[in-house]
């Protein structure tokens, strides 16, 4: 079956989740050297350039990895390219409520490949792990003040709408399942902290608005 990336199984088989193989075909340019970016696999999955593995993810079954949020870059070994058709083969494990499918896949020369791959990382990357640091400081300064003023009870709701908020981001730069059994207990961990964001960021707002 003919795809385009990037591609998400929901649009095609509603409620499947297991195992798909995706086939790239690809002529070899001979260039010296050939990059390849990849934006997004969601959930684990492994990469094959031929019939050799060049990456895969630690867990390709639950607990599974989580590479939804991770983008990727290779450079292809000359010694495993063949002249003319090459076939760069992605195995994708994916559970049916985390939208899982493959991204986009770029190819070209190593350097522009990176620097992409830099660009891809800092976008889905770089600003939520400065989110998170920003979110867990406000969280401690704000539960500080809660502790030596308790009649400032918004502060005690800012520092645990914050938490939640850590708590919520965290799990989107996770790599691992660790500590969750798996990704459904992680699933429900994810919209539970959700919950608690919504419900505190209402109390906060009342509370700092003088409305309770």
């Amino acid at each position: 079956m003919d795809v385009t990336l990037p591609d998400q199984w929901i649009q095609r088989w509603p409620g499947y989740g297991g195992t798909v193989w995706y086939r790239i075909a690809w002529r070899n340019p001979c260039e010296p050297a050939t990059g390849v970016t990849l934006a997004s696999l969601s959930q684990a999955g492994a990469f094959y350039l031929n019939d050799t593995l060049l990456w895969r993810d630690t867990n390709l079954e639950e607990p599974l990895s989580r590479s939804a949020n991770m983008p990727r870059y290779w450079v292809l070994p000359a010694s495993s390219l063949q002249a003319g058709e090459n076939l760069l083969w992605f195995r994708v494990t994916g559970v049916e409520f985390q939208t899982p499918g493959l991204g986009k896949l770029q190819l070209g020369d190593p350097a522009s490949m990176l620097a992409l791959h830099q660009k891809q990382t800092g976008m889905q990357r770089g600003w939520l792990q400065a989110d998170v640091v920003v979110s867990a400081t406000l969280s401690v300064l704000s539960l500080l003040v809660w502790l030596l003023y308790r009649r400032a009870r918004e502060f005690g709701w800012f520092a645990l709408l914050t938490a939640s908020w850590v708590a919520f981001a965290g799990t989107l730069l996770m790599t691992s399942p660790w500590p969750f059994p798996d990704t459904a207990t992680l699933e429900r961990f994810f919209m539970s902290a959700l919950v608690v964001y919504a419900v505190c960021f209402c109390l906060f707002t009342w509370t700092f608005a003088g409305l309770t």
